[in-house]
């Protein structure tokens, strides 16, 4: 299944994904530059089960580098949060205001980084922010007043005239976004010639 590209105007490049908001949606990530990871406070991402079983296997390596509360929580309680469903699935776990695989960025990051995939184990929740599916299934950034978008103290979020055109800085993100849709579909595939045998 081939994802449907918008027609382009003379001068513009082709995106990787169709946005609902790509001509209006501005945003900049400013990690390090003012904002300490905001996007990771009280955030309880689903996960899924490909993502939970990567994150088991270096669970013991993450560990030590999580901050000690959220460790001793890890240790005592595991990392999903069981009273937590997101999307059918199961959310990572939060203490004192953090997931628990923040510290000073997320470790989860920083593991995929030094094996050269930062998405290795990062829910996709995470990876492609701000970017997310509207109350009518399209693609669309996250900003503040589109889609009663609730989480207003990210001032990321707040698409104002000064910060770039979100198109000329999520393009790993739409790409990422665009092999969830690839992956999507082809597991609907194969369901559809499954259910046809």
């Amino acid at each position: 299944m081939s994802i449907p590209r918008p027609p382009l105007a003379a001068g513009k490049t082709v995106l990787p994904l169709v946005l609902a908001n790509a001509d209006s949606a501005r945003f900049e990530c400013t990690y390090g530059r003012g904002c300490e990871g905001n996007c990771c406070s009280n955030s309880t991402p689903p996960v899924d089960e490909d993502k939970l079983e990567l994150i088991r296997t270096i669970l013991p390596q993450v560990l030590t580098k999580m901050r000690p509360g959220a460790r001793e929580l890890v240790e005592r309680e595991g990392f999903i949060d069981q009273g937590e469903i997101h999307d059918g699935k199961p959310a990572i776990r939060v203490e004192a205001d953090w997931c628990v695989f923040f510290n000073k960025g997320c470790v989860l990051h920083a593991f995929g980084a030094n094996e050269g995939d930062t998405a290795k184990y990062k829910p996709v929740a995470c990876y492609l922010f701000p970017i997310d599916h509207d109350s009518q299934g399209r693609w669309y950034v996250r900003q503040h007043g589109v889609d009663d978008e609730q989480w207003t103290e990210l001032p990321c979020l707040a698409g104002t005239p000064d910060m770039p055109l979100a198109v000329t800085t999520l393009g790993f993100e739409m790409e990422m976004a665009a092999r969830q849709d690839a992956k999507l579909a082809a597991l609907e595939d194969r369901g559809s010639v499954e259910r046809e045998k």
